[in-house]
């Protein structure tokens, strides 16, 4: 929930994919966010890649090509 509040200041999300184990059932520790638009998309980008999170380095990746036309 903290990482989605992070990210929604950037752009409306349409959808989020939180990534979790098979086995298990709890998160990985990361999610695929999909951004209204595309320039929501570079801000967010711009903005939390390589941010800490809860003092831990966290890896953002994005896909720029991650927004509906």
């Amino acid at each position: 929930m903290f990482s989605v509040l992070l990210c929604i200041r950037y752009g409306e999300i349409v959808n989020i994919n939180l990534v979790r184990d098979k086995d298990t059932g709890k998160s990985k520790g990361f999610a695929f966010i999909c951004y209204e638009d595309q320039r929501s998309t570079i801000l967010a980008v711009d903005n939390l890649n390589g941010a800490k999170v809860k003092l831990a380095q966290r890896r953002n990746s994005f896909s720029l090509s991650s927004y509906i036309l």
